[in-house]
């Protein structure tokens, strides 16, 4: 891969400029979290009057940040240094507002699908969220310009979602690492709108149709690191519903089938208080999402070498399950790419993927102690 050119667009998908002169540029692509973006540049780079706050980087059309912030330094060198996010970050600016439950300013949940009605895909309740929330609103001031739905394909597992007060980041996030799909918001540049897309899992481990093998030992990847933390495992949990004391509604409800039977050590129980929920299948369900927050951690990140093998957005992305080998680390197992980090400084071209599950920082405890239920 080479350095690549930047296009800078406004919200319209207006191109302002292309700036190929830049001192380092570091960008991030997530399944479910919002991926980051930094860029240093010179004060009189052709070009640099248009890196502000809510103009877009494009590189192509399914790799496009939105601008959050710039800082100018003089000293030395009159320097630039832009910030921003993925552009599925916009859909943080939303809130899914449930439908008031009467006339007296109470709200509801907002569940995918109706109570009475079968489970749905995972696209489909994220779809259903995004266009309520985001596109065809309630109130015309909520809706994003430019943006539309790719067409629904009902892909993903079949569940049920509610949700009420959180931002539809969090929300999409939630469903991705629950259901497995993750999603984007790409550019359509002959139509001048916004597309959001999921991703779904892509199988491309060893013995598949088309099977990528990432390891040092096939010079493909140049570093490795593997993490695993059990510390916050559990495989069953006993999930307390409505009412109190001994009336109380309470499901023992397993993790997965494989591990309803664990016994031992092996087994790893908690308590979850799943609020005033009075229907045994929703308190199942809430259960399961509860505890898909509580598995064990275990990822990888490497370096992957830009002109091995297997070539970046070619023949991986981020949704592509790969197969990863380490014959001196012990590991040869099927992961999930979850992120993608790309760094591009001096001549240099870094490709960075994230495998499996991030570990767990402070800020998702704050963010989580601060959800309204």
């Amino acid at each position: 891969m080479q350095t690549p050119d930047l296009k800078i667009l406004n919200k319209g998908l207006d191109q302002l400029a292309i700036i190929d002169s830049y001192t380092s540029l570091q960008l991030e692509r997530s399944l479910w979290e919002v991926g980051r973006m930094e860029l240093h540049a010179s004060l009189f780079s052709k070009g640099a009057e248009t890196l502000q706050p809510g103009n877009l980087v494009m590189i192509d059309e399914l790799r496009v940040w939105e601008m959050t912030g710039i800082k100018k330094t003089e000293g030395n060198m009159l320097g630039l240094q832009v910030t921003g996010r993925e552009l599925k970050g916009v859909l943080g600016q939303r809130l899914v507002i449930p439908d008031n439950k009467d006339d007296s300013h109470h709200f509801g949940w907002d569940r995918v699908p109706g109570p009475m009605e079968p489970d749905v895909a995972a696209e489909t309740i994220m779809k259903h969220y995004v266009n309520k929330h985001a596109i065809t609103t309630a109130d015309p001031k909520r809706a994003l310009p430019g943006l539309v739905l790719a067409p629904d394909l009902g892909r993903g597992m079949k569940t049920r979602w509610s949700e009420r007060f959180r931002s539809l980041t969090e929300t999409l996030k939630d469903i991705g690492e629950f259901t497995g799909m993750g999603y984007r918001v790409t550019v359509d540049l002959a139509n001048k709108q916004f597309v959001f897309e999921v991703i779904p899992e892509r199988v491309q481990t060893e013995g598949s149709l088309h099977p990528v093998i990432l390891s040092v030992d096939f010079n493909n990847i140049q570093t490795m690191d593997y993490q695993r933390d059990v510390s916050r495992d559990v495989t069953i949990a006993y999930a307390g519903g409505a009412g109190e004391d001994e009336d109380r509604l309470i499901q023992a409800v397993a993790r997965n089938p494989t591990e309803a039977d664990l016994e031992g050590y092996d087994r790893r129980e908690d308590w979850l208080d799943c609020g005033s929920i009075d229907e045994v299948d929703a308190l199942i369900y809430e259960a399961r999402y509860k505890l898909a927050q509580k598995e064990k951690v275990e990822f990888v990140t490497c370096e992957a070498l830009p002109n091995a093998t297997f070539a970046y957005l070619k023949d991986w992305d981020i949704g592509s399950v790969v197969t990863v080998q380490s014959h001196a680390l012990g590991i040869s197992q099927a992961q999930k790419i979850t992120a993608v980090k790309e760094v591009y400084e001096q001549g240099r071209v870094q490709i960075i993927p994230t495998l499996g599950k991030r570990n767990k920082t402070i800020l998702d405890e704050i963010r989580k102690s601060e959800v309204i239920s």
